[in-house]
């Protein structure tokens, strides 16, 4: 069904198109980023489970144009390429106690992701519309090493060295196809509105959503090129979304190999949750770094709510 949605989304939000319109040098950077529930403000009080942490580094270059795969990711008609990025991304997530070695029935399965995205983003300033496509290529189980990377982060912080790995979601492939379409609805010289469309499918997940965000502050017009800056930008935004989940790996194990010792069963996934998101930008040149907090409801039926922070720096060149 959602494959469907998918393909609805292609043809009716925007149109496809081979030429090229671009004036503008495509975007050159670099950024780290790391997410971890520890990193969250407590405003509704800290959570240390479910998604405990996700590392990040990607590349956007000019010469990923020339990549065959950069053909099957979309662009907007007559807008302009703005980058495209290449990422390395290894997620993990565990249930609510990593100190037992016994099965805890009714929780979130442990489980680790590792993959590659290639990612496309095009914009059309007249329009005020950005699409940004990506596909992520990778696997998800023991080959991600999520127990491996706890393990590491934990006993180099003065952590409790993680116990249940052995339950973790079953090594499977990792494929998701997305699609991001924003548009502004209200662009000022210190605030704008803007409102989005998530569409996610693959082996991994099945998903879509429709949110909503405001930035306010000293920045660039969200729309303008996607380049560095030579003036001093510090901005806040938030958002809000509603996600539709039709499918989720991470949860349910993998599509095609069904040996996971523990899964969350279909009927138990909580189809519509809700995301919160806060955060700060300062950028000045070719330095850029924003931190963020994402909250979001249970994901299945008797899970708790959840919220992790997001530090992020980029280096334009």
């Amino acid at each position: 069904m959602l494959r469907f949605v998918l393909l609805c989304f292609c043809l009716q939000s925007f149109s496809l198109s081979a030429q090229e319109t671009d004036t503008i040098p495509l975007l050159r950077s670099f950024g780290i980023a790391y997410e971890n529930d520890l990193l969250t403000v407590p405003v509704y009080g800290r959570t240390d489970y479910y998604y405990t942490g996700g590392s990040f580094i990607e590349f956007n270059l000019p010469a990923l144009r020339k990549n065959p795969v950069s053909k099957i990711l979309l662009k907007l008609e007559q807008g302009r390429d703005e980058s495209f990025g290449i990422s390395i991304n290894n997620l993990g997530f565990t249930p609510t106690s990593i100190k037992s070695d016994t099965l805890l029935s009714a929780d979130r399965p442990f489980c680790g992701t590792l993959f590659l995205g290639l990612n496309r983003v095009s914009c059309n300033k007249n329009k005020q519309l950005r699409l940004s496509c990506e596909l992520d290529l990778g696997v998800i189980g023991p080959l991600a090493f999520g127990y491996e990377t706890q393990k590491f982060i934990h006993s180099h912080t003065n952590n409790p060295i993680p116990h249940g790995w052995q339950f973790q979601i079953a090594n499977d492939l990792y494929l998701n196809y997305s699609l991001r379409l924003e548009k502004g609805l209200l662009i000022k010289n210190i605030f704008e509105m803007i409102a989005y469309g998530n569409v996610n499918a693959g082996t991994i997940y099945d998903n879509a959503a429709l949110g909503l965000k405001i930035r306010t502050g000293r920045m660039d017009p969200y729309f303008n090129a996607a380049s560095y800056s030579k003036r001093l930008q510090f901005y806040l935004y938030a958002g809000a979304e509603a996600k539709v989940t039709g499918r989720d790996a991470t949860l349910q194990g993998g599509l095609f190999n069904h040996a996971s010792t523990y899964v969350i069963a279909n009927e138990n996934i909580n189809r519509a949750i809700l995301l919160e998101t806060a955060g700060v930008v300062f950028a000045f040149k070719r330095i850029r770094i924003d931190y963020y907090n994402v909250f979001i409801t249970p994901e299945f039926k008797g899970g708790r709510k959840h919220a992790w922070g997001h530090l992020g720096l980029t280096f334009a060149f």
